[in-house]
Order: structure tokens, then C-alpha cells, then sequence
């Protein structure tokens, strides 16, 4: 497969400005460890995740991926709780609903 000038194969043009494309880049450039920490520090990660209890849900590992995680998360709550008066208005008010 050739890589066209933005590092992702051809066809995979839709993929050059997602995280996915920084990879490739990444990769084919050698600076992967220098971006996204080394590979034996990942792989004891994931290794060590398997007998964490309990074990976590996502394995977000790096300072870069926590903080894209923590701003996207944080973003995507924000949207949440600016529709917080809509969704409280949906329920029904005569009737006590108990949500576990």
C-alpha cells in the first residue's frame, strides 16, 4: 500500500486530520515513541490492566491521551447539562419515578 503525501494510504484520504492519521505519521516518520510513549510501557500497561479489579473500562494510557479524553469527556458533559431543564421538563411531574 503507498502513502500518499499526508502519510495515510491511498483511499484513506478521510482519515489524514482524525487521530488516526497522526499516527501514521507518527509511525512512518519514527517519532512514534517521542509522541505516544514507548511500546513496552504500553504493552506492561495492558498486560497489568487484565489483573486490575476491577479492571478498568478503557485503557487510556499517556498524558496525551488522557488529556484529549478528559477534554472531549469534558465537552461532551457540558452538552449534557445544558439540556438538563429539557430533560427534567420531559418527566412526568405527578408521578415519582426512582431511577437506579
Amino acid at each position: 500500500m503507498s502513502a500518499s503525501r499526508n502519510g495515510c494510504p491511498n483511499g484513506l484520504q478521510e482519515y489524514a486530520s482524525t487521530p488516526s492519521g497522526e499516527l501514521r505519521r507518527a509511525v512512518a516518520a519514527g517519532s512514534f515513541a517521542a509522541i505516544y510513549g514507548y511500546p513496552e510501557k504500553v504493552v506492561r500497561a495492558m498486560i497489568d490492566s487484565v489483573d486490575a479489579s476491577p479492571a478498568p473500562r478503557r485503557l487510556t494510557l499517556g498524558s496525551t491521551g488522557l488529556e484529549r479524553m478528559r477534554t472531549k469527556l469534558q465537552r461532551r458533559f457540558a452538552e449534557l447539562e445544558a439540556q438538563r431543564d429539557v430533560a427534567y421538563a420531559a418527566d412526568v411531574s405527578d408521578v415519582a419515578v426512582n431511577i437506579v
